[in-house]
């Protein structure tokens, strides 16, 4: 029944949006990563690395923006008082398919790959292949806009 409710009060424009406006639309916060498989630190089963990431990390705000540049501001909260605010900076770019998005940052010689799972107005979540606690692992993150 309350799905009924929310129905008739859909958004028109984010069935419209293609790919790049609703990537574009906003600048993101992460609010959850996930790993898989897990990893065993200190006795302690991790799957939920947000648990672990320090809070100075987790108001960082990534924006990729519609000319094909990328940021990611430090938001309020610096690990290091003393880093720039801006702590990296590039290119993005769809695959042929849309349904990955790559950057090269300019602090990384390497294309970094994340799979779409998700992309509307209101979230984002992707998946990538990282190296975690020293074995690459498959971590996926969501994202609200800021």
């Amino acid at each position: 029944m309350l799905l009924a409710f929310f129905i008739p009060f859909s958004c028109k424009k984010e069935d419209n949006a293609n790919k790049t406006e609703l990537l574009t639309s906003h600048c993101w916060i992460v609010d959850g990563a996930t790993i898989a498989p897990a990893a065993v630190i200190n006795g302690a089963i991790i799957t939920d690395i947000y648990a672990v990431l320090p809070l100075c990390d987790r108001d960082n705000v990534t924006c990729l923006l519609a000319n094909g540049s990328a940021y990611v501001n430090e938001g309020a909260t610096k690990c290091d008082p003393n880093a720039p605010q801006v702590n990296s900076s590039g290119k993005w770019w769809f695959s042929a398919d849309e349904k990955v998005v790559l950057a090269l940052l300019d602090n990384s010689p390497d294309t970094l790959s994340s799979e779409i799972l998700e992309l509307t107005t209101g979230r984002l979540r992707f998946r990538q292949t990282l190296e975690v606690f020293g074995q690459p692992r498959e971590v996926t993150f969501s994202y609200r806009p800021e």
